[in-house]
């Protein structure tokens, strides 16, 4: 099985709670990256399915597991499943104020929280920065990426600067290269050109100056920069003029190139950076 460590020892911890194995399924073809069905009744096995080659899957697979290996703690006597009929979804939703979102990402967020109620030993609330996290992995997995943009977006609300908040952020930046790449394009010559301005740009600059415009960059992507509304223009305190999204992230990616190479910020213009590089 491709899964880390950790996750092999999440699956041993589970088959020693329950009595029973895991059965893990590869299926390239479900729609979801990754889901796991607890043993019930006669069943033999507890049964965990993954698409393979999906990103993030180890953190994809530990989630499933982390929510039956919470349920298994308790003792039998205690777990309950909870369940809610489509009347109730709808008054839990009004309740808690989701009626603002669209009916599939509501109903999402009803889910959720069924599941973590279920499965969590403490009081789930709405403003749960993971339980949100969750949420969004699960609408993006499913190809709901409006709603999952909302959902990351909340992520980084409830979390300012935090771990959670930065992987709602990586995630973002993820969704933005796939909308760069929907026209089909090899190479983006505007990201190309972009990628060249930002090299002259910095060429000319201290380090640490390079280094306060990359990191406040970085800090507005975490209110959303959109890469495919060249209108939508940005301002920064520490240069001036205007800019489109996309040409914020061009500067961020180059930015971080100079200053922490390692820096993955999720948004993968490598192909158009090397060639700015080559034509620079």
């Amino acid at each position: 099985m491709p899964f880390a460590p950790e996750v092999q020892q999440l699956i041993s911890q589970v088959e020693q709670s329950s009595g029973l194995p895991v059965h893990v399924a590869a299926e390239p073809g479900m729609r979801l990256r990754a889901t796991i069905v607890q043993a019930r009744g006669n069943s033999p096995a507890h049964l965990l399915r993954y698409k393979p080659g999906s990103p993030n899957l180890d953190y994809l697979v530990a989630n499933q597991l982390g929510f039956l290996s919470r349920t298994l703690s308790l003792p039998p006597a205690e777990c309950w499943d909870i369940a809610a009929t489509a009347a109730e979804k709808e008054e839990g939703i009004r309740a808690m104020g989701l009626g603002v979102f669209s009916n599939d990402f509501a109903r999402s967020m009803m889910d959720q929280i069924i599941t973590q109620t279920r499965s969590y030993p403490v009081v789930l609330r709405q403003e749960d920065p993971q339980a949100w996290l969750n949420l969004a992995m699960n609408l993006e997995q499913g190809g709901n990426v409006a709603d999952a943009e909302t959902a990351y977006a909340r992520v980084i609300a409830l979390d300012p600067g935090g771990l959670l908040a930065e992987r709602a952020e990586q995630a973002r930046n993820r969704i933005s290269g796939r909308k760069l790449r929907e026209g089909g394009e090899v190479l983006r010559l505007d990201v190309v050109a972009f990628c060249r301005e930002a090299m002259r740009l910095f060429a000319s600059m201290p380090a640490d100056e390079v280094k306060n415009i990359t990191m406040e960059i970085a800090m507005l992507g975490t209110k959303g920069l959109s890469v495919s509304n060249p209108t939508a223009r940005h301002t920064l305190r520490s240069l001036p003029g205007e800019f489109s999204g996309l040409q914020l992230l061009c500067y961020e990616y180059t930015g971080f190139k100079l200053i922490e190479p390692s820096m993955d910020i999720g948004f993968d213009i490598a192909a158009e950076y090397e060639e700015a590089r080559r034509t620079h």
